[in-house]
């Protein structure tokens, strides 16, 4: 039997579709295809907003990253260029060391010019270059040369605890010979005064800080050295100080005084227990002229201070260039001291002049050694005591003491105890001492020497 598609059959025996029934199966179609379309609409508008979301996340990601990087890298570029500039200066300051060990010669560098009067003042400018004599050597120091300078600070008491423990035994076995022993005392006890100077200091160097750095100094040990116990520094009740050996007091306190203190009544002075004063004669100005002057009180304090029954000792203030100018300034001392009785040194005071441009700048250490020889020697043939007076850094890098052994020091350090090893008769410790009879502030000084005697 013949069978037929069943659907042609139908569609053939199907009746027409009326108006009111009019869709078609294409419309059929398409509808369903509209709404598969509406109906997935919403699901690709959620995945493209995940997408530009998740895309703003990463470009912010990547941008903090970045900007990080950036920042870091910023960073290393300043603490490299940092230790650039650090790693600059440090070169610079090996150098200028290293020059300075080389030279004597090097200019300093200060402000602008302006008139005006030196003032008395110990400060280690920073502005200041440092100047180490070449001769400076750290070499064992002989015993021979150390007793021909070092029995002068009347130190002989301060040894006599060490001859107890190391040489007083060996002679207790001759007992005998009563007259063998006694003579071998005196020099087993001079023995030990040279050598506890040396003995004393063991360190190599002293540390200096100038121009932010610290320097380390080589002590010379055939200079002759101190034995001072600044233990056995004592103080009244005003606040002077003065030096003791075995509980007795074996100094002098003293002041030195200039215009700058103006009218002193000394009787007053002398009351509050002030034994000497050095007083200023006069001052070459640090201009271009370098004009001497009279210090405008010396004549009045001098004359006053003797009256009152000080012993006294004068200074000069140097800004001299030449050994001839030295030498002129030792001749204009000594013509305005002529008729005092001067029982202390005449000093020699050369300095910088800090915070202004003065004619001094730029001399070497040898020049300035060559100047204080000059005039020390003037003073010394004139009949009186010739004495240096310098701080820590002139002592140190601006003068050579290997040639200025023939004169005492005269140092100035504002400490409890100078770290300065070499030997020094005077010590100016305070710049801002207060005593009575001098207005405002006054330097105070110790001798470890009575100059008088």
């Amino acid at each position: 039997m013949d069978k037929t598609p069943q659907t042609n059959n139908n569609v053939n025996n199907t009746k027409p579709l009326t108006s009111s029934n009019s869709t078609t199966i294409a419309d059929i179609k398409r509808n369903a295809a509209s709404n598969n379309t509406y109906n997935k609409a919403p699901e690709r508008r959620k995945i493209s907003v995940i997408s530009v979301f998740g895309f703003i996340v990463i470009m912010l990601a990547l941008g903090g990253v970045t900007f990080l990087f950036l920042k870091q890298n910023n960073d290393i570029n300043a603490t490299l260029s940092t230790l650039s500039a650090a790693q600059s200066q440090l070169y610079d300051e090996f150098a200028s060391l290293n020059y300075n060990l080389a030279n004597n010669d090097v200019p300093t560098t200060t402000p602008p010019v302006t008139s005006g009067t030196p003032i008395h003042t110990i400060e280690i400018s920073k502005d200041t270059t440092t100047e180490i004599p070449s001769e400076i050597e750290s070499t064992p120091a002989p015993t021979t040369p150390m007793p021909t300078t070092t029995p002068e600070p009347t130190t002989t008491p301060a040894p006599t605890t060490t001859p107890q423990p190391t040489t007083t035994p060996a002679p207790t076995t001759t007992p005998q010979p009563t007259t063998t022993p006694t003579p071998t005392i005196p020099p087993e006890t001079t023995t030990p005064k040279v050598d506890t100077p040396v003995t004393h200091f063991t360190q190599k160097y002293v540390s200096m800080y100038l121009g932010g750095g610290e320097y380390r100094i080589p002590i010379i040990q055939t200079l002759p050295m101190h034995d001072y116990n600044w233990d056995n520094v004592l103080q009244q009740k005003n606040g002077l100080k003065y030096y003791t050996e075995n509980g007795k007091k074996n100094s002098l306190i003293g002041v030195d005084v200039s215009s700058h203190q103006k009218e002193i009544d000394w009787n007053k002075v002398k009351a509050a227990g002030v034994e000497y004063a050095i007083i200023r004669v006069g001052f070459r100005g640090y201009g271009e002229a370098g004009t001497i002057v009279l210090d405008e009180y010396f004549h009045t304090n001098i004359q006053a201070a003797l009256k009152a029954g000080l012993k006294v000792g004068v200074y000069f203030f140097s800004q001299a260039i030449t050994e001839a100018e030295a030498i002129e300034e030792a001749e204009f001392l000594l013509n305005e001291i002529k008729g005092y009785n001067i029982t202390f040194p005449v000093v020699y005071d050369p300095e910088d002049i800090s915070g202004d441009k003065a004619r001094t700048d730029g001399l070497s250490g040898e020049q300035i050694t060559n100047q204080c020889i000059a005039f020390c020697e003037r003073i010394k043939q004139a009949g009186y005591t010739p004495m240096i007076y310098a701080n820590k850094r002139w002592t140190l890098t601006r003068i050579d003491l290997t040639r200025l052994t023939d004169y005492d020091l005269w140092l100035a350090a504002y400490v409890e105890q100078p770290d300065i090893p070499y030997l020094f008769k005077m010590w100016q410790y305070s710049s801002t001492g207060k005593v009575d009879g001098i207005n405002g502030s006054v330097d105070l000084n110790i001798s470890f020497k009575d100059y008088s005697k």
